[in-house]
């Protein structure tokens, strides 16, 4: 079974009245980048299923495509041990979501959480419907944000691949819908809901406060820099945790795209 969600906030922070905040990585026990959720004798995934899963969510047909810039990300963290810095504490796995962005002079990046890929040993990701996993560096961590970008250096990852255009700021009550791999699954999912806030927000990763977005689509632990997508297909934010609680229930943010550009 997996092991406790890890990355959680810390035990002496004060608690909300409403619930935790917890990052959406899915965690699961030490080992190597293999978990249940990596098993190589899945499936491909078929095309018409998730573009029937897009328009359902309220996207588009045209941008079905899009959902193939979405990765799964396996990440093997080994944290350091301060008190005994000689030596690293146990290793753990965990999986989250990534997606493909192109760089002001055409770089191919991936960009995800911090949180999903910190103190990362080995990182892998894979596309949709494809069970080879590439090797990814990580180029760029923001801690305070929440942000992190990865390069993938075997072109082979990159074929076909069509970058995700980042849309503005959308308003309430807009129509949006999270795209990635949470537990639950092997294949991709896409969970869809409306812009229910957008204030100042704490984020759990870096103990800061930074414009955020909240949303009623359902966020999950390995939902981790997936997309939120709005009507247009344009990429508005980044999911990277949700509020739990026994008086919580479908309250989920996003990274704005303003944070991410600034980042």
């Amino acid at each position: 079974p997996p092991a406790p969600l890890a990355g959680l906030r810390d035990e002496d922070e004060d608690d909300d009245e409403d619930g935790d905040f917890l990052p959406a990585r899915a965690g699961w026990g030490d080992g190597c980048d293999d978990s249940p959720s990596s098993s190589s004798s899945l499936l491909p995934e078929d095309e018409d299923d998730a573009a029937a899963a897009a328009a359902a969510a309220g996207l588009p047909a045209s941008s079905a495509p899009f959902l193939d810039s979405v990765v799964k990300t396996f990440c093997v963290h080994t944290e350091p041990n301060f008190s005994m810095p000689w030596q690293r504490k146990r290793q753990f796995a965990s999986t989250s979501t990534g997606f493909m962005v192109a760089g002001p002079a055409g770089e191919r990046w991936l960009i995800t959480n911090a949180h999903a890929v910190e103190y990362g040993t080995q990182i892998k990701v894979k596309r949709r419907g494809d069970d080879t996993k590439f090797l990814a560096t990580v180029l760029a961590a923001g801690t305070e944000c929440d942000i992190a970008l990865l390069a993938v250096a075997d072109p082979a990852f990159w074929e076909g691949a069509s970058p995700l255009t980042l849309g503005g700021l959308p308003r309430l009550q807009d129509p949006v819908a999270v795209v990635g791999y949470p537990i639950g699954g092997d294949t991709i999912s896409v969970t869809s809901g409306v812009v229910s806030r957008i204030e100042v927000t704490a984020y759990v990763h870096g103990s800061t406060e930074l414009l955020g977005i909240q949303v009623s689509a359902a966020i999950n632990s390995g939902n981790s820099g997936g997309p939120c997508f709005n009507a247009a297909g344009d990429c508005v934010g980044v999911a990277f945790q949700s509020m739990a609680g026994s008086d919580a229930e479908n309250i989920g943010y996003v990274i704005p795209t303003p944070v991410v550009r600034v980042s």
